[in-house]
């Protein structure tokens, strides 16, 4: 069994950037031809034993640990090396350091006191990559800092001190990091190939997370890589705490020490290239108990707005988490990657020498966990944080089991508020054990999308909807809902009716705009609002609600008319879907009942659309299995009711044998590859409680 505990391998890819400075440094702005002279560093420097030490749990065995680095222990300070310039800008003093053959450079200074006006940079060649401004205000009282990687073997460090400042403050350069290994492919290394079995946030499988994926971290410390998650609390403050593993941050040094680097991920599912870095450095280490293996840390730095921060929600209540569930992770320091399980996750020891169920174990079917995920966090089907991960022997392929710290097995603890997650998630003592997660910032917009029922590609239909046994429209008074899928939590910020006639008999008419929540119809009202129909029109209409409507789980959006009989309210619906189509219209005919029930011959949905924001409703799919493309070559695609759990896939010639193919989940759609000869196939797809049959053809080639 393997820890997932790397060190540290630092992804440079083409396109990757550190963050460049708003203000370049004054030796730029200058353009100050004066050479550096470069200090090697194996000459100034003492190479310290590699660490950290990792604290492994007692019984287990794990591989060692994957060693990236020289890590050198320096005493470099602006007294004793570098070079100092008097300009017209102020003084100007620079240090480089060089460490022929590192691949990147990172440094970790300490004593760091800067005086009001002096502003530090740290770059590399032709300031390709340039770290800061750091500042008096930006490291608020912070004085030990670690700089996140710099592509190549030369790094610069410089102070600009402004002409009225006699001293600067103090800085020390720790420790320097030569990155021996080398990502790129070059010719002189051999990097860690992909996996067929990892899967990029922003691909498909990555739908349904875009809003969790911006609470996950790769954490950097001591040379080591690990996974970490920015966790919510109870008060919904901006209080930046971060779960993670226990075995990679167990000392003060290592919070302290930490770069924490976010957004780290490919632009989208086929553009390789990473947006410029967005870090912040320090924390302290504010819970670890003994023998658990997960620590929370308060971040020294709040994340910017510009990073677009999520606290994630948690689940503390020692109840397994329902599938599907999620892991969001940095496998080899790479960018984000999602695996996905739609089994059932277990309680659990991490293994036979360990008495304690303190772990939930789980094994995957869309992608893999790998060294440096050490730390991820385990959503549940609700989106909401249950555990961390400590390792596993889960491989591409091979099958296996992860297993996750759980939250609820260091939710309390009698002996200090140290020992525990609940006296500081839940400082205001709610006695929750469960939230969802939230933005710090307050609401964005900018993360909010429309949400219909009805597919752009649908036909429309305008009539009068008509009862299934009197073929007459129904009465101007019928309530209407369209139901909407959400296993996870989201928030709405407006609803749309899309109106396709329109008549007021009186201008008190109005109808009642309200949304449900309910797992099968609509059930507990959570919000109304009354609407004169004087105030629609044909068309698309919007409708603000007073305030932001959160919602965990199932809703209906609609409305209840209070009209006369000679009104009119009519929206458009998809056209008729067919007896085995998605359908999600509800009618109040005498309760509430889905349309299909009232008429098996007709499936639709209609026109109430909604504003969905930190989260994504699922749309509905056909009530059978549907495959497409259909005919084929090589491979299809299907989808069933439901999403369940699939346990096995078979294809079937015309004379009952059994043909080979692969078989790939998916979040959105699933998929079959194969190469077989010209001929109708049968493609049977078992569930739990039941088997799903359909015919396809396999094209010519």
């Amino acid at each position: 069994m393997r820890l997932l505990y790397a060190l540290f391998y630092f992804l440079l890819l083409a396109g990757t950037t550190v963050a460049h400075a708003a203000e370049m440094p004054a030796s730029r702005q200058l353009s100050l031809r004066w050479p550096i002279t470069y200090l090697p560093i194996a000459n100034c420097a003492v190479l310290s034993p590699h660490g950290p030490s990792s604290q492994l749990l007692s019984g287990n065995d794990h591989e060692t640990a994957c060693v990236f680095a020289n890590k050198y222990t320096t005493a470099l300070t602006p007294k004793n090396s570098g070079t100092w310039y008097t300009t017209t800008k102020g003084r100007i003093w620079r240090l480089g350091i060089q460490s022929a053959g590192a691949y990147s450079l990172y440094l970790t200074l300490q004593s760091l006191h800067l005086a009001p006006g002096v502003k530090l940079y740290v770059y590399n060649n032709h300031y390709k990559q340039v770290q800061g401004p750091f500042t008096r205000e930006t490291l608020q009282g912070q004085s030990i800092l670690s700089i996140a990687p710099l592509a190549g073997s030369r790094v610069v460090i410089e102070l600009n001190i402004p002409e009225h400042i006699d001293s600067y403050g103090s800085l020390i350069v720790k420790y320097v990091y030569h990155d021996r290994l080398n990502l790129f492919g070059s010719k002189h290394s051999t990097p860690v190939p992909p996996l067929s079995c990892e899967q990029n946030i922003n691909c498909e499988n990555g739908t349904y997370w875009q809003t969790e994926k911006r609470a996950v971290c790769k954490i950097i410390t001591d040379g080591a890589l690990c996974t970490g998650t920015l966790v919510g609390n109870t008060s919904h403050s901006q209080t930046p705490y971060v779960l993670t593993a226990q075995h990679v941050i167990f000392t003060q040094q290592h919070a302290q020490e930490a770069v924490f680097i976010f957004n780290y991920e490919y632009r989208t599912c086929t553009d390789s290239t990473i947006p410029t870095i967005q870090s912040v450095s320090g924390a302290s280490l504010v819970v670890q108990a003994e023998g658990a293996d997960a620590v929370l840390l308060k971040l020294n730095t709040i994340p910017p707005t510009s990073f677009h921060p999520f606290y994630a929600g948690w689940d503390a209540s020692n109840v397994a988490p329902q599938w599907p569930a999620a892991t969001l992770h940095h496998p080899w320091g790479k960018p984000t990657q999602i695996a996905l399980t739609y089994q059932s996750i277990l309680s659990s020891a991490y293994n036979s020498n360990d008495t304690t169920t303190t772990f939930w174990r789980c094994a995957w079917n869309i992608g893999i966990t790998q060294p440096g995920s050490s730390g991820a966090p385990l959503f549940n089907q609700q989106h909401r944080l249950a555990g961390t991960l400590t390792g596993g022997n889960a491989t591409c392929g091979q099958g296996g089991n992860d297993y996750f710290y759980k939250i609820a097995a260091i939710w309390q603890n009698t002996t200090g508020i140290n020992n525990a997650l609940q006296p500081w998630l839940d400082a205001a003592a709610t006695g929750l054990t469960a939230i969802d997660g939230y933005d710090p910032y307050g609401f964005d917009s900018t993360l909010c999308g429309q949400a219909w029922n009805i597919l752009p590609y649908e036909k429309l239909d305008s009539s009068l909807l008509t009862h299934p046994f009197t073929r007459q429209p129904y009465p101007a008074s019928t309530p209407l809902a369209e139901q909407y899928l959400n296993p996870g939590s989201i928030v709405v910020s407006a609803i749309y009716l899309h109106i396709a006639s329109l008549f007021f008999a009186d201008s008190t008419d109005y109808i009642t705009v309200t949304l449900w929540q309910g797992a099968n119809a609509p059930q507990r009202e959570i919000y109304a609002q009354h609407i004169r129909l004087y105030q629609l029109h044909k068309g698309i209409n919007t409708i603000l609600p007073d305030s932001l409507l959160s919602i965990q789980g199932n809703f209906f959006v609609g409305y209840d008319p209070h009209v006369q009989a000679s009104s009119q309210l009519n929206l458009y619906r998809a056209a008729n879907r067919g007896k085995n189509g998605a359908s999600t219209l509800f009618i109040a005919d005498g309760s509430w009942q889905p349309i299909h029930q009232l008429d098996a011959n007709i499936t639709t949905a209609a026109g109430i659309g909604i504003q969905e924001c930190y989260g994504k409703t699922h749309r509905p799919v056909l009530g059978t299995m549907r495959v497409y493309p259909n005919p084929s070559h090589n491979y299809l695609h299907f989808t069933l009711p439901g999403c369940p759990s699939i346990k096995k896939v078979r294809c079937i010639n015309t004379t009952g044998k059994e043909m080979p193919v692969q078989f790939q989940p998916s979040e959105i759609s699933n998929t079959v590859y194969f190469q077989l000869p010209y001929g109708v196939y049968r493609l049977q797809v078992f569930t739990s409680d039941r088997v799903y049959n359909a015919s396809f053809i396999a094209g010519p080639q």
